[in-house]
C-alpha cells in the first residue's frame, strides 16, 4: 500500500515584498506590473498545492469511511449469526431436557390466579 507523507511548514516567502529590480527602460508602471506577476504566480502556486493536499485528504477520508462501513457490516451480520446460534441451542437444549422447566398442572394455575393475600400476616 503506498503511503505519502507531507510536511508543511511556513517559511519568510509568505512575507517578503517582492521587489524587482529595475532595469533599464522600465517604466514605474512596467516594474510594478512585473510584481504583480510575481505574485499572482505565487498565489496559483499555492493554490494549486492546497488542491493537491485537499483531494489527498479526501481520499484518506473516503479510504476511512469505506472500512468503517465494511466493518459495521461484519458486525452487525456476527451479531445476527451468534443470536441465530443462541437460539438455536437454547431450543435443542430445552427439546432435550423438558423437566428444567416443567409445565405447572392445571390445579396449580387455579391456585396461582385465585390465591388471596392473606392479611393476616
Amino acid at each position: 500500500m503506498l503511503r505519502r507523507i507531507v510536511f508543511s511548514y511556513k517559511n519568510e516567502d509568505d512575507k517578503k515584498e517582492y521587489k524587482i529590480p529595475t532595469k533599464a527602460g522600465l517604466k514605474p508602471l512596467e516594474a510594478e506590473l512585473q510584481r504583480i506577476e510575481q505574485v499572482a504566480l505565487h498565489v496559483s502556486t499555492e493554490s494549486d498545492h492546497q488542491r493537491e493536499r485537499e483531494a489527498t485528504h479526501r481520499d484518506t477520508s473516503e479510504t476511512l469511511n469505506s472500512r468503517v462501513a465494511w466493518y459495521s457490516l461484519l458486525s452487525l451480520f456476527s451479531l445476527i449469526g451468534l443470536s441465530g446460534a443462541q437460539v438455536y441451542y437454547i431450543q435443542r437444549y430445552l427439546k432435550v431436557r423438558p423437566h428444567c422447566f416443567p409445565r405447572p398442572t392445571d390445579g396449580e394455575f387455579a391456585a396461582l390466579r385465585f390465591s388471596t393475600p392473606n392479611p393476616t400476616h
